[in-house]
């Protein structure tokens, strides 16, 4: 007469739902800091290879700065996370940088970002 009923009670959905937010506001919160490294990678690409070589560390500083203006990253000082390494053949310039961020009351998070771009 009765039929048994089966399906998830509201305890199981509502613990799925949290893992779900919390996952959700991971990715919101850290997910630009990750689009902003990568238009950071992009910026130091796209730098004249020929020509950076040749340019003193001020002149490569000013043009990354006005680069990473018109890609709207404004909260990185350039003087601070990108360090230069010049001999006779090649430049290399290192973008070095962490950024720490609140996830919930007092657990943070640190996120780490390092690379070396080689120019000849």
């Amino acid at each position: 007469m009765f039929s048994k009923k089966s399906g998830m009670s509201i305890v199981p959905l509502l613990i799925i739902f949290v893992i779900v937010a919390m996952l959700l506001i991971g990715v919101m919160r850290f997910g630009s800091h990750y689009i902003d490294f990568s238009t950071i990678t992009g910026v130091m690409e796209s730098l004249p290879a020929d020509q950076v070589h040749t340019m003193r560390l001020p002149e490569i500083r000013d043009v990354i700065e006005k680069r990473l203006k018109i890609n709207n990253i404004r909260d990185l000082n350039v003087r601070n996370i990108i360090k230069l390494d010049r001999d006779k053949e090649s430049t290399r310039l290192r973008v070095q940088y962490e950024i720490r961020d609140s996830l919930f009351y007092n657990i943070d998070i640190v996120l780490k970002f390092d690379e070396t771009f080689q120019y000849k």
